[in-house]
């Protein structure tokens, strides 16, 4: 059985969908039940799950619905929440607290209530953890916050095989919401360019590839690779 964050849509959504048409038990959880109530009807081997992850409690039901299962062959950290774009002189430190939560703490407190049961964990890394984007900085602070908690994980979770995948461009609505700004930015030009050069990959072909690197890759490829790059591995 795997685990999907986020499975409402995105990167999330796409990932339950290639594990579930690969014959896979998938239990999908994300905040939005109404996103995640026609995955069972479609896919029979998905088990939906609603949970916030901005409270104790969102984590807690994802650890007793896994209860039962002595093994979880892999978790999948895809839940986000849509961050705003903002500056450093405008970050408010509440929205960046939630953020912090949701992409960097209910991770970590999932991989330590889990780790006796997890096979393999993926971690969406992200280049802006590196790279800072101009007028992105709360994002690139909890990316970067992230980025550190897998690479933390991969070197001292010995049991467990962490895969830090990079997706690089996706049509994510995080992304769209870029693309439909009427603000101009650095950011929104970089999109537009990728998009008019056909760079920006579909969600189901980033859920193609997070599928292969979870069942058809060794644990002596993954011990072998710190990072994996879509485009470069599948």
């Amino acid at each position: 059985m795997f685990v999907v964050t986020g499975a409402s849509s995105g990167i999330g959504r796409a990932v339950t969908v290639a594990l579930a048409e690969r014959d896979q038990s998938v239990l999908a959880v994300a905040r939005d039940s109404a996103g995640l109530r026609e995955l069972p009807a479609n896919y029979p081997r998905v088990t939906a799950l609603a949970a916030d992850f901005l409270s104790d409690v969102g984590v807690s039901q994802v650890v007793e619905a896994c209860a039962s299962y002595p093994t979880v062959a892999g978790i999948v950290h895809a839940a986000g929440t849509l961050i705003e774009p903002q500056a450093f002189g405008s970050i408010d430190s509440d929205v960046l607290l939630d953020e912090m939560r949701v992409h960097v703490m209910a991770p970590i407190d999932l991989n330590q209530r889990l780790q006796t049961q997890l096979g393999r964990i993926v971690f969406l890394d992200s280049y802006s953890s590196n790279d800072l984007r101009v007028g992105w900085a709360a994002y690139s602070i909890v990316k970067a916050a992230a980025q550190m908690a897998a690479r933390s994980a991969a070197e001292e979770l010995v049991n467990v095989k962490v895969i830090r995948a990079f997706p690089g461009a996706v049509r994510t609505p995080l992304v769209d919401a870029v693309l439909k700004s009427p603000h101009d930015s650095p950011t929104r030009r970089t999109f537009r360019a990728l998009q008019a050069e056909g760079k920006l990959s579909p969600p189901d072909e980033i859920g193609e590839w997070i599928a292969y690197l979870l069942l058809d890759t060794s644990d002596e490829e993954l011990s072998a690779r710190p990072t994996w790059q879509y485009g470069e591995s599948f």
